[in-house]
């Protein structure tokens, strides 16, 4: 088989061979390869040591991104690389990272290091496909399977355990078939997956956003819930609305995240979500979807409040998610609000044709103001026209009415 190299790669696999040292592209850039995938990084794994990668691109800017482990960055046509030493690795005592590493002049070695026979394949245009593990097959059966003992290879590092089911959730082959992790792959997994306590809060969230994100989510989350494995993440104890169709929703992340947590509080997600280090950004989205998953959508009133608490885009995400999860009234609640929205209708004080500068000149001050814009909001919501000399008149009325009363 033949693999089309970008000219820079091919050019450091060139320079490589031309100073007599072996190089290829590796790992996951040589699976997308095969499965037609569009491939955004290439890593390339070399026999040459970090001081002999100096030498062979003396004219270039390379820099020690991981010279401790054999790992070397070149910057090649504005684009980084990153280049590896064959390596052996040591004892994983922290169950993640490996306590040392042996630099190889033998290829198989290094492969033999990798996680799935579907990233443990090298290619150069020299040799072709070096695949010492059935990874070629792997990728046109649609199969993750570790290399060598599924259960050593967990045992070193349990984030291996959840990029497996990412790779689940997002891989497919040429044929456009999803990828189903191998029975003992699978049964390893489960076995070392209290192991997942010893990662870092951000490597768990940064592999779950993959899951999420992904096109057969529900499937992968199915399984992780299955084989007990879920439940081993922080935070997610107890969840998971597994069952549902997930293929159906957005694959936004605020999206996803809010389907898995449905069913719970909102402050109860804060907090789960919290342990997972998820951006405030994210936390505070799936919250504002959480809090108004029974909001009242009668109303065109109820319809703009709703845009005003998640903004336009996010009411019309959050009444198709309802819709989706069987909601008869928000389908139709979904186009009224479209229909508002072209017609230019408020849903926040902002917008109105007055302003708090205008509530002072009338005299208000303090939170006197906020309440005022808050009532002739709602007024426009009800159909009140937005315009300007009326909603002063309204205003003007109102604060009179209110000192009257206060006087008396």
């Amino acid at each position: 088989m033949k693999i089309l190299l970008p000219d820079s790669i091919a050019d450091i696999l060139n320079t490589f061979e031309k100073n007599g040292f072996e190089a290829y592209v590796v790992g996951g850039c040589v699976r997308d390869s095969l499965l037609g995938r569009e491939i955004h990084d290439w890593d390339v794994t070399t026999s040459a040591t970090t001081e002999e990668m100096c030498r062979c691109f003396a004219e270039e800017r390379l820099l020690a991104t991981g010279e401790k482990h054999g790992t070397m960055t070149l910057i090649k046509d504005g684009m980084p690389v990153e280049i590896t030493t064959f390596r052996t690795e040591g004892v994983y005592s922290d169950g993640r990272h490996p306590d040392g590493v042996i630099f190889s002049r033998n290829l198989t070695d290094d492969l033999s290091r990798r996680d799935f026979t579907v990233n443990a394949m090298a290619y150069n245009p020299t040799k072709g496909l070096i695949d010492c593990f059935g990874g070629q097959k792997d990728c046109q059966d649609g199969i993750i399977r570790c290399v060598g003992e599924a259960a050593a290879r967990f045992t070193e590092d349990a984030l291996r355990i959840l990029r497996a089911f990412r790779f689940m959730s997002k891989l497919r082959t040429a044929e456009g078939l999803g990828f189903r992790i191998e029975a003992e792959t699978v049964h390893a997994a489960a076995d070392c997956a209290e192991r997942i306590g010893m990662l870092s809060a951000e490597r768990i969230r940064e592999e779950l956003e993959g899951i999420i994100t992904a096109e057969r989510a529900g499937e992968t989350l199915a399984l992780l819930k299955e084989t007990g494995i879920l439940q081993e993440i922080p935070g997610l104890e107890e969840t998971a609305a597994t069952g549902r169709e997930w293929a159906c929703f957005p694959r936004e992340l605020p999206v996803r995240m809010a389907l898995l947590f449905w069913d719970l509080p909102a402050e109860q997600v804060k907090r789960r979500m919290g342990l997972l280090r998820f951006k405030n950004s994210d936390i505070k989205s799936v919250c504002g979807l959480l809090e108004n998953s029974r909001a009242a959508i009668r109303s065109d009133e109820d319809l703009l409040m709703l845009a005003g608490r998640l903004e336009a885009e996010g009411a019309l995400v959050l009444l198709q998610m309802r819709s989706l999860l069987g909601e008869e009234e928000a389908q139709s609640a979904e186009k009224r609000l479209h229909n508002l929205l072209a017609e230019g209708r408020c849903f926040k004080t902002g917008q109105l044709a007055v302003s708090g500068n205008d509530m002072i000149q009338l005299g208000l001050k303090g939170r006197e103001i906020g309440c005022m814009l808050d009532r002739l909001l709602k007024e426009v919501m009800n159909g009140a026209p937005n315009e300007r000399a009326a909603l002063l008149k309204k205003a003007e009325r109102y604060f009179l009415e209110f000192i009257q009363k206060e006087n008396k």
